[in-house]
């Protein structure tokens, strides 16, 4: 006895048609195993963090040769402007910092404080070598860092770090300016 194919059911069997094709397209028999590919690039992960810890030896690299330049200069008393930039916050107002013998003495604005203007955190840069151990902090910490170095003397002229998985508003910048060598 025949049974015919109602127009219902043959529209099941078309809508089931792809399906049963792309199965039939993605299974592997064990005998046609896709072979490994052997020079295949590497994932954008490990070219990630080899770029990562490249840039890390980069910056610790400088670092250190910068910091010896510094200690070579003997250099224990001087002034420069300090400005702070804070991403999302409001403004810092720069401040003129006296060292002697290494050690901040002064801390005062540069100019007339505005309104909405801080002054507060410039304790972590009052002096080169807390610059210095700032950006090794950094460093250590992975985050995203650049920074210029003074040619002649060594110490850092603009330092921008932002903390990778802090979010995008808690970057920092520094800049030192009107760096002058005391007597």
């Amino acid at each position: 006895m025949k049974h015919p194919i109602t127009k219902r059911g043959f529209r099941s069997l078309l809508n089931l048609f792809p399906l049963i094709l792309f199965l039939s397209c993605c299974t592997v028999s064990p005998d046609s195993a896709i072979p490994p590919v052997i020079n295949s690039p590497p994932s954008v992960d490990t070219l990630k963090n080899s770029n990562d810890n490249n840039r890390e030896n980069i910056n610790d690299t400088e670092l250190n040769r910068n910091r010896r330049l510094w200690k070579e200069r003997n250099i224990g008393n001087y002034h420069f402007v300090c400005t702070q930039y804070v991403g999302g916050q409001y403004g810092f107002v720069p401040v003129l910092v006296k060292v002697n013998s290494g050690r901040a003495i002064s801390t005062k604005t540069a100019r007339n404080r505005k309104q909405l203007e801080r002054i507060e955190g410039y304790d972590r840069f009052d002096t080169v070598e807390k610059m210095f151990d700032e950006i090794k902090t950094a460093i250590d910490r992975d985050f995203d860092l650049t920074v210029k170095y003074n040619q002649e003397f060594g110490f850092p002229e603009e330092i921008y770090m932002n903390p990778k998985k802090a979010g995008p508003d808690l970057w920092l910048r520094i800049t030192v300016t009107e760096f002058e060598i005391i007597n």
